[in-house]
Parts: structure tokens; C-alpha cells; sequence
């Protein structure tokens, strides 16, 4: 069947979207590659996932801002898989959080749930402690 005016700006139009995304992915590429050189060759340089200082997170490239109690409660339990509960309370609160600390748990949960980060922050059963979860 013959392809109609409408359904063929259509095909263009996507056949144009994909082209610039590729010419896109082709410059940003290049700027990453022409970075700093080392005996001639170049270097990809990949910066880690994580706290960053002044209450910013870095994940999958990009760099999002935090709220600070949220963001200390981040950074407190980064690269852990469990941590004490109320040695997190000291380190966020220096003194016990008590209910803030739910309230910190639910924001880091929403905020790493909005940038799509793959695991949250949770307290374990029948422990003190806090471990990482998968959404």
C-alpha cells in the first residue's frame, strides 16, 4: 500500500531525529577522546558514580543537585552494603535522629528513584542497621 503525504514526513522526520542523535552521540564522543593525551594516545576518562562535595550526586554521567540531609545520608552509607543505624543518626544529626530519620530515608528514596538509580536506602529486619535495596 502506497505511503500517504502524512505518513512519510513522519518517516522522514524520525529517520532525521536518529540521524542527529547519532551525530550528537559522534561529537560528544570525539570531545571525550580529544581530552588529554599520554604518549600519544588518548585517554577516556570515566569520572565514578557518587557524593560529590557541596551536596551534589553523581550517577550515570550526570551531576544532580541535593537537598543536604538527604545528601548526607547518601554519602554516609556509599560504598557500604550495611551500616549501623544509629552511627548513620550521629553522623547526619551528631546526636539521634529519630523520626528525621525516616523522613531522610523516604527524600533520598524519592530523589534516587527520579533520577533512575537502581537501589534505595532501607532499614534491615530485625536489625539496627541500614542496607541498600533494589527498586
Amino acid at each position: 500500500m502506497a505511503e500517504t503525504f502524512n505518513q512519510a514526513i513522519e518517516r522522514i522526520d524520525r529517520e532525521n531525529a536518529e540521524r542527529a542523535k547519532r551525530e550528537l552521540l559522534k561529537i560528544q564522543l570525539f570531545e571525550v577522546l580529544s581530552g588529554p593525551q599520554t604518549n600519544g594516545s588518548k585517554k577516556l576518562v570515566v569520572e565514578a558514580d557518587g557524593p560529590l562535595p557541596g551536596n551534589r550526586f553523581r550517577y550515570d554521567g550526570r551531576v544532580h543537585d541535593m537537598r543536604p540531609v538527604p545528601w548526607k545520608l547518601l554519602a554516609a552509607l556509599w560504598e557500604r552494603d550495611e551500616r549501623n543505624m544509629h552511627d548513620v543518626e550521629e553522623e547526619v544529626w551528631e546526636v539521634g535522629g529519630g523520626s528525621q530519620l525516616k523522613d531522610a530515608m523516604h527524600d533520598l528514596k524519592d530523589f534516587l528513584q527520579s533520577i533512575g538509580y537502581p537501589r534505595y536506602v532501607s532499614k534491615a529486619r530485625r536489625s539496627d542497621s541500614l542496607v541498600w535495596k533494589a527498586f
